[in-house]
């Protein structure tokens, strides 16, 4: 995940935006109607087998990780042994995946009738 966020960082993404979409969609012209957050974890067996399978699709389908490797900052043999290493780190005991999601419902702005 680490490299995920370094990648959209560098693509003058921002991670982190999920904070700041109420303020985003108000100064849009939005009433903001409701803000909030979820988030969703994997704890069991089955949860994390599901969580980990996807994040290694992530990883194995990613424009993201081909970048990364271009750029330095991993090699080809870490490219290509992260997703068994997900694999394996989901079969662990201890491991846990956790990740939150803001959510904001808004309404744009009806304009002042003309006169």
């Amino acid at each position: 995940m680490s490299t995920f966020r370094r990648t959209i960082l560098h693509n003058d993404g921002n991670p982190d935006i999920g904070r700041r979409l109420p303020g985003i969609l108000a100064d849009a012209g939005f009433n903001i109607l409701a803000a909030g957050a979820t988030y969703t974890c994997a704890a069991t067996p089955r949860a994390k087998a599901d969580m980990y399978a996807a994040m290694a699709r992530l990883w194995e389908q990613g424009e993201f990780v081909a970048q990364a490797e271009s750029l330095g900052w991993i090699d080809a043999a870490e490219r290509s042994a992260m997703p068994e290493r997900l694999k394996r780190e989901a079969a662990e005991p201890g491991s846990f995946s956790g990740t939150s999601y803001a959510e904001v419902v808004g309404r744009k702005a009806e304009p002042a009738p003309c006169t």
